[in-house]
């Protein structure tokens, strides 16, 4: 049987590898996606769709804001409504270890020129109103938003159909062919071949797997993520709010003057995030736990996760909760960044992993980015801080 042929092939159909095919098939390029079960299947089906820039690593804030660009005009390019609104964020705490870190974060985010506020005392007293115990410190931030997880990634790959991108689902990869180095072909699980000199892993928690067919140690492992959504309600005057305890969990900043309930909130990896969407659902996160390829819920966690979120807005106390998730995040063992571009010592392999908890926020520009390389040779932000050699280069 004949092997067909394509420019690129992209091995992962969430929205990282639907972003990748989708721009490199605008740029001209033939391709072709093996998902190996369906689309939105693994982390980008597992999340609370948050842009949550303010909370990023400083390194990513810029790809960050290259994305939100993109997606600001996303749904009309893509001819399908991702649901993106640019609402802000407000990052709380009511614990004074936090203050100082917060402090710092703003201080860094304006350094940048981003627009943000540090709340004064009479704003920090009326919210959230009532009896309840003003926060001791709060940022806002203008630029941060939401959007559907699920409708960006079938935006992205309804529209690269129509492009020509040849999607295959339930299409597991069973070998990455090379000549002397360089790509040649991937091979499926049920024997077909498919020519491609170019290919890209975008396999998000799957990723070690794929590079092992190359010889290469990509270092992404599944990091658990687990989410309480509850019953629609009115819309909330701020519907993203952050816990600080996001900033130690999520991105290793470490407080001082801890106590004890937050040394075992932070052993289980939890630092609130809580997300109402457009229907009124509210989405209660998160959390951080390296436990494999488990995708069951930890009561212990879920209960943690919950009192967090009464600590701040007891209001929620009588919400009904409709589910419980977990997922995957694609996790870079080594220092938590992504891992983007070309692959070295190795014609054709480019890598798109390790986005952890920023897949969607990351996806337009991530998707772009590789395309760029891939087409042109060259890339409208650099990569240097997240390319392999990173690794290669520390030992």
């Amino acid at each position: 049987m004949m092997a067909k042929q394509f420019d690129v092939g992209v091995i992962g159909g969430g929205v990282i590898g639907c972003a990748v095919a989708y721009y490199l098939s605008r740029s001209g390029a033939s391709v072709v996606l093996f998902e190996k079960n369906h689309i939105c299947s693994g982390a980008s089906s597992a999340n609370q769709g948050g842009l949550a820039i303010q909370v990023f690593d400083l390194k990513t804030i810029p790809l960050a804001l290259a994305s939100s660009e993109l997606y600001r005009r996303l749904s009309d390019e893509l001819g399908y409504d991702v649901e993106y609104h640019e609402n802000g964020s407000i990052l709380v705490t009511r614990d004074a270890y936090q203050v100082p870190v917060l402090q710092r974060r703003y201080d860094e985010l304006k350094r940048m020129g981003l627009d943000v506020d540090l709340w004064d005392d009479d704003q920090l007293r009326r919210f959230p109103g009532g009896d309840t115990e003003p926060f001791l410190s709060v940022i806002e931030s203008h630029f941060d938003g939401q959007v559907n997880p699920f409708r960006a990634t079938y935006a992205f790959a309804f529209a690269a159909k129509r492009q020509g991108v040849r999607i295959l689902t339930h299409a597991s990869v069973a070998q990455i062919k090379m000549v002397k180095r360089r790509i040649r072909s991937v091979v499926l699980e049920k024997g077909e071949e498919f020519v491609c000199g170019r290919v890209v892993c975008a396999a998000g928690p799957w990723s070690r797997q794929i590079g092992q067919m190359v010889g290469l140690d990509i270092p992404v492992e599944p990091q658990r993520g687990q989410i309480i959504v509850t019953e629609q309600v009115a819309d909330s005057e701020y519907p993203y709010i952050l816990d600080g305890d996001y900033l130690t969990t999520a991105y290793g900043i470490k407080p001082g003057g801890v106590d004890e309930a937050a040394r075992k909130r932070h052993a289980l990896g939890i630092g609130g995030s809580y997300a109402q969407d457009p229907a009124g659902n509210w989405t209660i996160g998160s959390s951080r736990d390296m436990a494999g390829f488990v995708r069951t819920s930890s009561p212990e966690v879920l209960k943690g996760m919950a009192r967090r979120l009464l600590s701040f807005l007891p209001g929620m106390k009588d919400l009904n909760c409709i589910r419980f998730f977990a997922g995957f995040r694609p996790y870079c063992v080594k220092d938590g960044h992504p891992i983007l571009g070309r692959a070295p010592d190795l014609s054709g392999f480019y890598i798109a992993a390790g986005h952890a908890g920023e897949g969607i926020a990351l996806a337009p520009a991530t998707g772009k980015l590789i395309a760029e390389e891939i087409t042109l040779g060259k890339t409208s932000l650099p990569l240097e801080e997240f390319r392999y050699e990173r690794f290669v280069a520390s030992h």
